[in-house]
């Protein structure tokens, strides 16, 4: 599945994600790879996988989806937030 990251919750390490299916789903640090919570902001594409936990659903296996939104846009990204989300790119 594919989706938006929503929110952040930087105390928590947690984090939702607004699925192009229209769910809402939650996220744990834990979950993600190939970048690190700190790097992640509103507005990101992600692909995910749907599991059900001991609170409902919420997403696993983050991922970040290599896009022109994500990585190449200069009004959406800082060069520090480049770096961080999209290693490859800079």
């Amino acid at each position: 599945m594919e989706g938006t990251i929503w929110h952040i919750y930087p105390v928590q390490e947690k984090g939702m994600i607004q699925g192009d299916d229209g769910y809402q789903v939650p996220f744990r640090k834990s979950t993600l790879h190939g970048v690190e919570f700190r790097g992640l902001f509103s507005g990101l594409r992600v692909s995910y996988q749907i599991q059900n936990g001991w609170l409902g659903r919420e997403a696993v296996n983050v991922h970040l989806v290599p896009s022109d939104q994500n990585c190449r846009n200069g009004d959406l990204l800082s060069n520090s937030r480049r770096r961080r989300a999209c290693p490859r790119d800079s």
